[in-house]
Formats: structure tokens, sequence, C-alpha cells
């Protein structure tokens, strides 16, 4: 079991697109919450994908609770970056002016880096956030559904390209607080997320090394996505091969079964073959990456609604450990 994945204060949740890496970081939120846990479910960008999910519509950089002790957060850089002008200098109209003029505008687009420095900066400032008189975290974890594999590790890297180039000031001091976050073991993790499949491993595998030899961010555990286990164990698949030898048994099976057997024999195969697939893929995500390796299986009902993320969060309560809170 993994364990205590949810003490910490931050889950940054990466993985190639198209690997179920939003489904996943809603399926750990949910499970999170539902341990008692008071959770906040980030999203970059301005696209609302999780919404739907709880059929509400999530406003953009604002704080929303979906249910009870689960809220989500669309971070979008530039409203993050009004935020930042806003309390530095402390004059809404001149940040108004500011950000509306032309020229500005097109230096922000043309600035590489901020966007990422300025929305890994809003997540810091979230797990920061207190409440009471006892200063208590506003938020016990912070689920982070973080760019893609590429985009993610350039994303991860701005901070310390930032801190290598300026030796001084408060962006300097604001990156640090930023980066030691980041590298803090105890309070961050970065989790990526495969389908049991060549590219998408292989682009965990990147992650990991990045991880390792680049970015120096503690990486938490692996998430195979998508995964078909055996159909059955060696004992009822003897006897399945032992009914598809008995022709008058599959004769009986043919007469009782609308459309025949042979519907059923190509739906066997297929699973068969994916159940293969996932193994051989998940015994590959064992060897070149190992650590703590998390399965969600394939669902073939599943949609994106909140009943199928009760369905994952129930497979990440029973692998999870439970730590200290």
């Amino acid at each position: 079991m993994a364990k205590h994945l949810f003490d910490r204060r931050v889950l940054l949740v990466t993985g190639k697109g198209g690997v179920g890496k939003t489904t996943i970081a809603v399926g750990l939120a949910i499970a999170a919450r539902n341990r008692g846990l008071n959770v906040l479910l980030v999203q970059l960008g301005r696209a609302d994908n999780v919404g739907p999910i709880f059929n509400k519509v999530i406003p953009t950089y604002k704080e929303t609770q979906v249910e009870s002790g689960l809220s989500v957060m669309i971070v979008e850089p530039y409203l993050a970056l009004h935020e930042y002008l806003v309390k530095s200098l402390k004059v809404r109209m001149v940040v108004d002016w500011f950000l509306e003029n032309r020229v500005i505008q097109y230096l922000t687009q043309a600035a590489p880096g901020w966007r990422e420095l300025i929305t890994i900066g809003k997540i810091w400032q979230l797990e920061q956030m207190t409440v009471g008189y006892q200063n208590k975290p506003k938020y016990d974890l912070i689920v982070v559904d973080a760019p893609a594999t590429g985009h993610g590790i350039s994303f991860l890297r701005v901070p310390s390209i930032i801190l290598n180039t300026l030796k001084f000031g408060p962006v300097r001091q604001h990156t640090m607080a930023v980066q030691k976050l980041l590298l803090d073991s105890s309070r961050t993790l970065l989790l990526g997320v495969t389908l049991p499949e060549e590219m998408p491993v292989n682009e965990v595998v990147e992650i990991v090394q990045a991880a390792k030899k680049t970015l120096h961010i503690p990486y938490g555990a692996t998430i195979v996505n998508a995964f078909t286990p055996p159909l059955a164990d060696k004992k009822t698949r003897a006897l399945i091969e032992k009914l598809r030898k008995n022709k008058t048994a599959m004769a009986a099976l043919s007469k009782a079964v609308p459309g025949g057997t042979e519907p059923l024999l190509a739906a066997l195969k297929a699973r068969d073959a994916r159940s293969e697939m996932s193994q051989t893929y998940l015994a590959e995500t064992k060897k070149r990456i190992g650590g703590v390796i998390l399965t969600v299986p394939h669902f073939p009902e599943m949609e994106h609604d909140r009943e199928s993320m009760e369905q994952i969060a129930a497979v990440f309560d029973g692998q999870i450990e439970r730590g200290r809170r």
C-alpha cells in the first residue's frame, strides 16, 4: 500500500495527455475528502473540466465548494498576476491600467516563464492559507491537476530557472518560498499517471527521471489507469478451457445464449488481450520506475460523472495507507 500519501499538503498529478489525469485527480480528491480531510482540487487554465462531474459551474479563479469538505478552484495566470500586483502595489486602478495596456499585454504574451511562476505561486499561497485563531491550514490537502508531461516538466522547472537568473529582489524571495514547497517531501509529492501502454509508460519514465535529475521534486507514486486484471484465476480458467473443449456443452450454450457463443468467445479473447497487455506494461512500470505503484481498473461503463468518480475513490481508499490524519 502507498504510505501516508494523504499526509502531504500538495499532490501534483501529471502524465501524458489522454491518460485520465483529471479523472485520477478528482478520484484522489474525493478519496481524501472521504477520510475526513478538507480538500481543494486545483485545475489550471480556464477550462472547467470538473464542474460537470458535480453538476456545478466552477467560476474561474474562485474557490468553490462543490461538496462538504471538497472545493475546486480554476487558476488562471492573468488573474493570478492581477491578484499578485494588487497586493504588491496596493492600488487596483493602477494594476487594471497596467494590465489593459496593449504594450504590456504583448510583453506578457512574449515573456517566458511568468505564467508558470505565478501559477505555482498561487498554489503556494493556497497552501499557506490559514483559518481560525489557531491558524490551522484552510485546506488539509491540495490536489493539483497539473499540465501534461512535456509542459508539466517545464512548468515545474520555472522556479529553479528564476532563482538561477535573479540574485536579489522580492520576486526572488517569493520564488524561494515556492521552490521550498516543491522540494519538501513532507509537504509535496509528484504523481505520474499512465495507461498500460508503451507511450504513456515512456512518458512517466521521463517524468521520474526529470523529478530526480532536474526538478529534484519528490516523486510519490505511479498510477496505472484503466488496468485490466485477468478475468479469472487459474482454477476458473482451467474450467473455462474444459468447457470450450466440450462440444456438447458448447452446443447447448450456443442455443441458450442469444447470438450464440461466437460473440462471447470474441469478447473473452479481447478481454484476455487487454489483460495480457496490462500485465506486460505493469511489469515494465515496476522494472523501469519501481517504488509505489497504484492500479485503477478499467471500468467498461465508466462515465465522467460523480458515481464513477466515487468508484475510483474507493479504489484509492483500498490502496493508500491511512496515515497520521
